[in-house]
């Protein structure tokens, strides 16, 4: 059996159990029949046996990838690239982020791009031109496990979000998001309306609270920390809206998994974002405050949720990127 040293350069190895794109990419590897090995020191590329570093993100990745070369053992890069949107990464961080890019492809036998907005950002790396050894294969989920009756839903918002960083938590729009549901609780629709954010804390969380409390939202705004996946399923189902307003999202899979349960997202369209939830949820121009949003909210068609289920069933599903990820592996 082949083995993949699995990266990236996580604080915490628990993460690589609890955030979803990690268990779904090992679920594909190990379902592909490779035995899987997770690190997050590049030191293990020295010292275990393996045939295949795949390493998520083009930043620190990089030195597994050197270690791996060296070694003569293939590479495989994935997952979203941030810095790589000029409309969100300083100067510095952009540049620096072009030329990680460049030397993490040169490393790989192959580039695994998660979404339009990143292959874009790429083409402009390159002057507008595709190199080879890279591939197109959208993040995934197991979409039917998210269906859900919209008659049994309740008028309450809930977000997706890893907060053990400040600035985590600001790309993730959640202090917008608190503004909108401050609000939106000022309608009668909304007065008895709960947010429910998800996701492990940290100094965001403390950040976030501080704004809570300014806004006299104690009582009305949740931290339900690290929950078991049959949890975060039950509020994404349960729950009518899901809030979106990412400064940048390299792919945007909460936001799928929220479209895959019906939920109307209110959202910024950056970054994957525009191409997972499309016109399949209510835009929002985070630059400024949109004080129509109510009015939007109650013009929304339902229906619309019912019809992006084909759309995402389509192109996101885990047995599509299953089956592309061992073509590009049978490929090399």
């Amino acid at each position: 059996m082949k083995q993949i040293l699995f990266y990236a350069a996580v604080t915490d190895v628990s993460l690589f159990h609890t955030q979803k794109f990690y268990i779904l990419e090992v679920e594909i590897l190990r379902s592909l029949g490779y035995e899987v090995t997770l690190s997050n020191n590049y030191l293990d590329f020295f010292r275990l046996k393996y045939d295949i570093a795949y390493i998520f993100f083009y930043t620190k990745g990089i030195l597994p990838a050197l270690i791996a070369r060296f070694r003569l053992k293939k590479v495989y890069f994935t997952g979203g690239i941030d810095d790589l949107d000029p409309d969100y990464a300083n100067k510095f961080r952009y540049k620096r982020q072009r030329l990680l890019f460049r030397l993490c492809r040169c490393l790989s036998k192959d580039c695994i791009i998660v979404s339009e907005s990143d292959l874009k950002n790429v083409r402009n790396v390159y002057k507008n031109k595709l190199p080879s050894k890279l591939d197109l294969v959208y993040h995934a989920i197991k979409i039917n496990d998210f269906s859900c009756n919209l008659e049994e839903k309740a008028n309450n918002f809930v977000t997706i979000c890893w907060m053990e960083s400040v600035r985590n938590v600001q790309r993730k729009g959640i202090d917008i998001s608190l503004q909108y549901f401050n609000y939106l609780l000022s309608f009668p629709k909304f007065n008895e309306s709960i947010y429910f954010i998800i996701g492990k804390e940290g100094v965001g969380t403390e950040y976030l609270k501080s704004m809570i409390d300014e806004m006299g939202l104690t009582g009305k705004v949740f931290f339900t920390g690290a929950i078991d996946e049959s949890m975060k399923i039950d509020y994404l189902r349960k729950s009518r809206y899901y809030f979106q307003m990412s400064r940048t999202e390299g792919f945007g899979l909460a936001a799928l998994e929220a479209l895959a349960a019906k939920c109307v997202i209110i959202n910024s369209g950056k970054g994957g974002l525009k191409e997972v939830v499309g016109d399949s949820g209510i835009l929002v121009d985070i630059g400024k405050f949109d004080n129509l949003i109510y009015d939007r909210i109650e013009s929304f068609d339902q229906y619309i949720l019912e019809k992006a289920h084909q759309r995402i069933l389509n192109n996101y599903d885990f047995n599509g990127r299953l089956r592309k990820i061992e073509t590009i592996l049978n490929r090399n």
